[in-house]
């Protein structure tokens, strides 16, 4: 199955719904989607049993890992591994992050 994805699309179905973030890719092998936060809005994700992929694709602000604040901006790539404890925050403008998690272990 091929599918293309308009990222115009995904952030205006985001906006119609309550809540920060869009999954739109559930497959055997891959979970993708966005998360959209609005200036000084909450990440309250939890950790993941997968290790996790983000892209940030607008904005700029701070991911938290491990208690740890890190800048991020437009363009980053940042890579979590499973159980870390993450989330983005003090963003000032609007803060548009791409996720990837594949869904089977590499070992």
């Amino acid at each position: 199955m091929q599918k293309i994805f308009e990222l115009e699309s995904l952030v205006r179905e985001l906006g119609n719904k309550d809540t920060y973030f869009l999954e739109f890719l559930n497959s055997k092998s891959i979970i993708s989607g966005i998360i959209r936060l609005r200036p000084g809005e909450n990440d309250d994700q939890e950790p993941h049993q997968l290790d996790e992929l983000y892209y940030v694709v607008e904005g700029d602000g701070y991911i938290e890992i491990n208690q740890e604040n890190h800048p991020i901006k437009k363009g980053d790539i940042i890579f979590i591994p499973a159980t870390v404890h993450h989330k983005f925050l003090k963003n000032k403008n609007i803060l548009t992050v791409l996720y990837v998690f594949t869904t089977k272990s590499s070992k």
